[in-house]
């Protein structure tokens, strides 16, 4: 299904309430991939082995430094998004967890979005679908080749608040169970209000967001729902690959 553009742009709360616990099948139960040391900073990195040709034939061994994956990829599917996709970008250039990548794939918008945005530093890059792949394929598209443990989802409408990827990560320190996670999501109009805590479903095939419109107070801690809403969510990557994917 082709993505629509976006009409109800929403404030990510820092704190993820929309916690989703779903319990990983037995055969996702697989460790998320190991960061090794310097887990905490974006600026560790890990010795390469590599060998150079010395005098008279000889291998001589050099060590060289990469860097390590990013804790998180963040995909962002853009299509018309306006000038409130530069409001996400900038709002992910001033998290308080900075190690992170960001993919903004463009479904093949012609409203200018992609060509005025400015890329704060090189942890963003844009990947242009050619054409409108919808929302779903989007984001597979944005996660492939990822090498972080996690993948977070963001709608080009939702902005988030400073420290959302630091209070994501600590929430998946709290609940090591859980292979995704969601945010509290506000209305920018008016931030008393929710625009989400989660997504419901019922025994009659009905999903609607839960706590829509209702006050933001309603949700004062970590809670389990049915699943995160992909505006803004939290997966681990390992699990996120063997699904398939959206």
């Amino acid at each position: 299904m082709a993505q629509d553009p976006q009409h109800h742009p929403l404030l990510l709360q820092a704190f993820p309430r929309g916690l989703s616990r779903l319990e990983p099948l037995p055969h996702f139960r697989t460790a998320a991939a190991p960061l090794g040391a310097g887990d905490g900073g974006g600026s560790a990195v890990r010795p390469r082995r590599a060998d150079a040709a010395g005098a008279g034939g000889q291998g001589a061994m050099t060590m060289a430094e990469a860097p390590l994956p990013a804790w998180v990829r963040v995909v962002i599917v853009n299509y018309n998004g306006g000038d409130l996709l530069g409001a996400v970008v900038d709002g992910l250039a001033r998290q308080t967890m900075a190690d992170f990548d960001a993919v903004i794939v463009d479904n093949g918008s012609g409203d200018g979005s992609v060509e005025r945005l400015s890329l704060p530093d090189r942890r963003f890059r844009i990947i242009h679908a050619g054409g409108n792949l919808g929302f779903a394929a989007g984001c597979n598209r944005g996660a492939a080749g990822a090498a972080s443990p996690w993948l977070a989802m963001l709608n080009p409408d939702a902005v988030p608040a400073p420290n959302w990827l630091e209070r994501l990560r600590a929430a998946t320190g709290r609940h090591p169970e859980a292979a995704c996670f969601g945010s509290t999501q506000l209305m920018a109009d008016d931030p008393s209000r929710l625009d989400g805590a989660g997504d419901n479903y019922s025994i009659f095939g009905i999903a609607w967001r839960g706590g829509y419109g209702a006050p933001a107070t309603l949700v004062t801690g970590d809670i389990a729902v049915f699943s995160p809403c992909a505006a803004a969510a939290l997966y681990r990557r390992d699990v996120f690959m063997a699904a398939g994917g959206f």
